[in-house]
């Protein structure tokens, strides 16, 4: 399981080798929360992730829908 709170949503050109705790997705779907914009990511797996509007506003400067997921590997729960 992987929590929407515990994604780092960076611009896809922020990363051009591979990483074992970055997933490249691209976003599809954000909603104003009120305290925070919630993301829906589309690439190997389906995501959500939640972000400040501060950084969704950066985000959203650069005009990309390719981005980055980047997840702590300790935050990553396998639940049997």
């Amino acid at each position: 399981m992987i929590r929407a709170e515990d994604l780092f949503v960076r611009p896809g050109s922020a990363y051009n080798g591979k990483i074992e705790n970055i997933i490249r997705a691209i976003l599809v779907r954000s909603r104003d929360c009120g305290g925070y914009v919630r993301v829906e990511l589309d690439g190997p797996v389906g995501l959500v992730a939640h972000m400040t509007h501060a950084a969704f506003a950066e985000l959203q400067e650069m005009h990309q829908s390719d981005v980055v997921a980047e997840l702590d590997l300790k935050n990553i729960h396998v639940l049997p």
